[in-house]
């Protein structure tokens, strides 16, 4: 019995002395610039179900937050992604379509400091999408919704205050464009509105501490 509770009394020992060794998590701001390219135009036709033909969209993120506790942060997300498209028409014009949006989010850091920060995150916020022909400026117009999405990335430490990584990202909102025809169209169309689907991108992630 007096073996028992020696082994009992030294493990406690142990985990006191771990306990004190272990370094305390102290919170961290958290800054970050996400330049990414979307994979699609996020854009698709609402009578049809088509996917509209488009050029990869650029964009960049802004990212400001604070880790709170070890595995879980709250921030913001700011950023802008742009697209053009051909239109159809005769002349060599594109179609310009530019989503900005703003969102909440929420992260779930799966890894503990030192070391790789693997996470996951949910994001909620509004989006803006921009339409635009250069040639028919009447024909712009900026519609806004609510947003929601989802992402994951990881980064790897630089030194004590930067780190670099990747992160993939994928955004829904039910934006509805207003119906209108092409002006230059040589087959002309029928009036059809247009929505934002489901616009996925991959970006490579510097973020500062403090």
């Amino acid at each position: 019995m007096r073996s028992i509770h020696l082994i009992l009394c030294m493990s406690l020992v142990c985990l006191v002395s771990a306990s004190a060794a272990a370094e305390p998590f102290t919170p961290q701001a958290i800054v970050g610039v996400v330049p990414y390219v979307g994979v699609g135009d996020g854009m698709d036709n609402s009578m049809s179900g088509d996917v509209i033909g488009g050029s990869l969209g650029l964009g960049a993120l802004v990212e400001a937050g604070v880790r709170l506790w070890p595995h879980a942060s709250l921030g913001l997300v700011v950023g802008g992604q742009g697209w053009g498209r051909q239109t159809g028409t005769s002349g060599p014009d594109v179609r310009r379509t530019t989503l900005w949006r703003a969102a909440a989010e929420g992260r779930w850091h799966i890894l503990t400091p030192p070391g790789a920060d693997l996470w996951l995150a949910a994001e909620a916020g509004v989006m803006a999408v921009h339409d635009e022909l250069p040639r028919d400026p009447a024909s712009s117009s900026t519609e806004f919704s609510p947003a929601v999405g989802a992402a994951t990335g990881v980064d790897w430490p630089i030194g004590s205050h930067a780190s670099v990584g990747f992160e993939v990202r994928g955004v829904y909102a039910n934006v509805r464009l207003p119906a209108r025809p092409d002006p230059w169209a040589i087959n002309p169309a029928p009036r059809v509105e247009y929505r934002a689907a489901v616009p996925i991108s991959v970006g490579l992630a510097l973020r500062w501490r403090m």
